[in-house]
């Protein structure tokens, strides 16, 4: 019982979110039967759907659900488009300002850069992944949790919510997020190998029994991680 109350637990949040979905009907509905509704879902309430779909075993039991989530997303309506020209030009330099280490300024060009365009998949992400650097979680949570609105099979982007997940202390939806990593790299094995590497110097404790755990999950799930290392070739 107490294994059973754990995972219902694990679930709460979007065991509640699809029971006030599926009740809350208009008068309208007559006698329609309650289970053959439809609920309408934002595109973040979406990603919050996949994010619990991946809690239990990395939602290999749930894929078909978490494919047809993805899909939803990408065809739900976008941004419009804004100056894309003046919005990579900042963006541009908040790159550079990255890669001095300068997350403060470069926050500042990335915010510059999607105030005029919020369609760019690629400004978003980088506003998301320069908060997680500083430590703004919570903005760095809604930031990459509104790329992955745009692009919900960028593996990037729950690379760096798993990281959001794991430095709060959130190991399991950390682990969830690291499989939808996983789940939509188009190159597993070099995603494999940079999270191991990635993992050998990691400080945050939380953040590492998570990464961790995915990494395991992901030689049990994925074959060809498992023995990855046997064919690399040995020094003579």
């Amino acid at each position: 019982m107490e294994s059973a109350k754990s995972e219902v637990e694990g679930y709460r949040a979007f065991l509640e979110t699809e029971g006030r979905a599926r009740f809350a009907l208009p008068s309208s509905a007559g006698h329609q039967h309650i289970l053959n509704s439809t609920p309408t879902y934002t595109p973040q309430i979406m990603v919050t759907h996949m994010i619990e779909y991946a809690l239990y075993a990395g939602g290999l039991n749930k894929e078909s659900e978490i494919q047809k989530i993805k899909l939803q997303i990408e065809r739900s309506p976008k941004p419009a488009k804004g100056k894309k020209k003046a919005a990579r030009e900042f963006n541009d330099k908040g790159l550079v300002l990255s890669k001095e280490g300068d997350f403060n300024n470069a926050v500042k060009m990335f915010e510059e850069a999607y105030e005029l365009d919020k369609s760019d998949i690629e400004i978003i992400s980088n506003l998301g992944y320069a908060y997680l650097k500083l430590g703004d979680l919570d903005l760095a949570q809604q930031a990459i949790t509104t790329g992955l609105t745009l692009s919900p099979g960028r593996a990037t982007s729950w690379d760096n919510l798993a990281d959001v997940f794991g430095i709060k202390g959130d190991i399991s939806k950390a682990v969830a997020c690291f499989s939808n990593t996983y789940r939509f790299s188009k190159d597993r094995l070099k995603t494999h190998q940079f999270l191991k590497k990635l993992n050998e110097n990691e400080d945050v404790d939380k953040l590492k029994q998570a990464r961790a755990q995915a990494i395991v999950w992901a030689e049990k799930s994925y074959p060809e991680l498992a023995g990855w290392k046997k064919f690399t070739p040995i020094p003579q």
